[in-house]
């Protein structure tokens, strides 16, 4: 089994592929229709408690996680590695 056979990176290669496609979408419809956009604003998805507090979560924010999560995804661990070695400012990578 090669490392484009497994379903996690199946899922990732389609996620990457397709995301900035499904967020070009995304604006065309708040350009076309700016009220669905304010409607879902509030819209919520429940709630979770963390540590004895209780967080509620919508649906912009789990947007927003998704969109930071495949951001995340594309980030070399070498890279990630480099900057915490050399965490001040001016470092070259």
């Amino acid at each position: 089994m090669t490392a484009t056979d497994r379903p996690l990176s199946k899922l990732v290669h389609l996620v990457h592929r397709y995301l900035i496609w499904v967020i070009v979408a995304s604006y065309l419809v708040a350009a076309a229709l700016p009220g669905l956009g304010l409607a879902i604003r509030h819209l919520g998805l429940g709630y979770v408690d963390v540590f004895g507090n209780r967080l509620s979560l919508s649906l912009p924010q789990m947007m927003l996680a998704t969109l930071l999560f495949n951001a995340g995804l594309g980030v070399r661990a070498l890279d990630l590695a480099r900057i915490f070695s050399r965490p001040w400012l001016g470092s070259s990578i």
